[in-house]
């Protein structure tokens, strides 16, 4: 079956594709002048109307004295089982997960493509693990664009 303009086919399922952005605004906390003390883990409750297909990221962050406030994150989905990321093996031991902003996140001028997409089910969530690197407090906006997906017939 050959796709139209605006579907995608999934599974065999097809999907009428809409345009769809979900953001989050949180702010990351350190204890003063140290960085990597402050970790949060927000998330993006998605609809139910439909599933979710992610594409770009974009961020837009906190700057003290014109240096951004940068931050370590990694994104995973509902049921906390599977993150999307993975930084290996550190200096010195151990393993940290979380992928430096600046590498994982892009702007509105040069978004960060996902490549695969990354799919999220309908009720499902976009979940983050954040860490500080800056030592101060970080006022964080992330834009989740990508496509809405109602089953043909829906939407």
């Amino acid at each position: 079956m050959s796709s139209s303009y605006g579907t995608i086919t999934l599974g065999g399922v097809t999907y009428l594709e809409k345009f769809w952005t979900y953001t989050s605004i949180f702010t990351l906390n350190a204890a003063a002048g140290a960085a990597g003390t402050g970790y949060l883990q927000p998330r993006v409750t998605l609809d139910g109307d439909g599933g979710f297909l992610l594409k770009y990221m974009t961020v837009q962050y906190s700057q003290t004295a014109g240096v951004p406030n940068y931050f370590r994150i990694r994104l995973g989905n509902s049921d906390g089982s599977q993150w999307y990321s993975g930084a290996g093996i550190v200096a010195g031991g151990g393993a940290n997960d979380r992928v430096h902003s600046a590498l994982l996140l892009g702007n509105g001028q040069f978004p960060f493509p996902v490549i695969p997409y990354i799919l999220f089910l309908p009720n499902g969530s976009i979940n983050m693990d954040c860490q500080d690197l800056s030592g101060v407090s970080n006022q964080v906006e992330m834009a989740f664009h990508g496509s809405k997906l109602y089953s043909q017939g829906n939407g």
